[in-house]
């Protein structure tokens, strides 16, 4: 192999290397960046929850818990019954609306605005989200 021939070919190698670690590096990245994106929805469901209970417990005998999306359509509350992570960017809030129907609200960690508002309930016992569900109801899994 003549002297000019063994540099292209040394060269070419060498260019491949460089192309093989940025695409290692390339992949490395959007592997950490759907790692952080599945830690922030477990960590947003962790947070609702807390506060969530915190509320409950801060309730009359005589109230219960309704959860308002901000930015969904005005007036609209939700009887939570489940709350989960699904994917690794959304939750799901389960339950009733005022009028009995079935809600489901999906919603991207990075859009939630949720308000807690506590109200009087009468002739039946208030709905407690954590005391009525199972603990595995309530999912910090994808």
């Amino acid at each position: 192999m003549s002297d000019g021939l063994r540099d292209i070919t040394q060269d070419f190698n060498r260019q491949m290397a460089i192309r093989h670690e940025r695409n290692e590096q390339r992949a490395r990245t959007m592997a950490e960046a759907a790692a952080h994106q599945l830690q922030a929805a477990q960590f947003a469901l962790s947070g609702i929850q807390a506060m969530m209970e915190q509320f409950e417990r801060a309730l009359n005998a005589d109230e219960e818990m309704m959860l308002v999306v901000i930015g969904g359509p005005v007036g609209e509350v939700i009887f939570p019954s489940t709350i989960e992570a699904s994917g690794p960017d959304r939750l799901v809030f389960s339950g009733v609306g005022r009028d009995g129907q079935i809600v489901m609200v999906l919603q991207h960690v990075s859009q939630l605005n949720l308000m807690l508002k506590g109200t009087k309930v009468d002739g039946r016992q208030p709905r407690r989200v954590f005391e009525l569900l199972p603990d595995e109801t309530i999912s910090h899994e994808p």
